[in-house]
């Protein structure tokens, strides 16, 4: 059925446009073709545009070919560097039962992994308790040495090293920044069975037993090296600069920190027997003693930055 327009005696189908109406209509066609163009060229500037007789899927997969230029003063998206992290080591000695300065001083440091030594469960009672809302990741080893984290650990455990004397590696390998990384708390043996400063001032030629100890953690160190960077914290009973332990760092490469702080005092001669070493993949930032918590020994406190891949540290 055809509907006649009102008043005339013509279909609206079959209405032709009155002459008012002809300039109208062009208008819109005009503005059409404008519309129509604009998208075409914003269409082909994206490379999303198809050929006469192209498949839309021949020029999807064309497109990712097509170069973009980037927007005047717009720089290209970087991935900004893994941030630098602080880690503490901390001979807590056997007999300090000033657990609430230990407590004080390890929240203190704002430290991301904490390595204790001498860490004794009846001594020290309530000490890991209280430190697990900051630290929840926790590995202790049979002779008292300790890994506090604030990552959370893909694995950890404890390895046993030494000849005569045994002692123990805790470590934990964890998701941190940048990466893998394992860390690990160590206690030496003293090089001599003397007391007191006649075992460290004697001590330059080395002790066979601190030897083995060097000789067996760094395998440990070059193991976990292939997979991640390591991070080595204890206490050393050696400074860096003797016979076993500078030929330890030259094996695994790994690093002290700008500066050696003094760490146990006898006879008011000072030793840096407490270290913070890291391996190939990050660098020391900074390195500084600790306050008094109630021990011989003073913890070290260091800045942690990690290298991007391929990095070395600055000098």
């Amino acid at each position: 059925m055809v509907r006649l327009a009102a008043g005339t005696g013509d279909s609206v189908a079959s209405r032709r446009p009155r002459r008012a109406d002809v300039p109208k209509l062009r208008l819109r066609g005009a503005g059409l073709a404008v519309a129509l163009a604009v998208l075409s060229a914003c269409a082909a500037a994206n490379g999303q545009g198809t050929a006469p007789g192209e498949d839309v899927a021949a020029a999807t997969a064309s497109a990712t070919n097509v170069p973009v230029a980037p927007l005047p003063g717009v720089r290209p998206s970087t991935v900004p560097p893994p941030a630098p992290f602080t880690a503490m080591t901390f001979n807590i000695q056997a007999y300090n039962t000033a657990v609430d300065a230990i407590r004080d001083a390890v929240l203190a440091s704002g430290a991301a992994v904490v390595a204790l030594q001498e860490y004794r469960a009846g001594t020290h009672a309530g000490l890991l308790a209280q430190l697990s809302a900051r630290y929840p990741h926790q590995v202790t080893c049979l002779r008292g040495v300790v890994v506090l984290a604030t990552f959370a650990p893909r694995d950890q455990g404890c390895v046993e090293i030494g000849d005569t004397q045994a002692r123990d590696i805790a470590w934990m390998r964890v998701d941190g920044p940048g990466g893998p990384w394992t860390f690990a708390s160590v206690h030496f043996s003293r090089p001599s069975f003397t007391t007191g400063l006649g075992q460290l001032l004697g001590a330059e030629e080395g002790a066979p037993e601190q030897a083995a100890q060097f000789e067996q953690l760094g395998t440990f160190v070059l193991d976990r090296e292939q997979d991640s960077t390591v991070v080595v914290m204890g206490d050393f009973n050696a400074e860096p600069g003797w016979p076993h332990f500078g030929a330890f760092l030259e094996r695994t490469g790994l690093a002290t920190g700008p500066d050696l702080p003094t760490t146990r005092v006898l006879a008011g001669i000072g030793f840096a027997i407490d270290q913070v070493l890291v391996g190939p993949g990050a660098a020391l930032a900074s390195v500084r003693a600790g306050p008094d918590a109630g021990s011989d020994h003073l913890p070290v406190i260091a800045e942690i930055r990690p290298l991007p891949a391929g990095g070395t540290a600055q000098p």
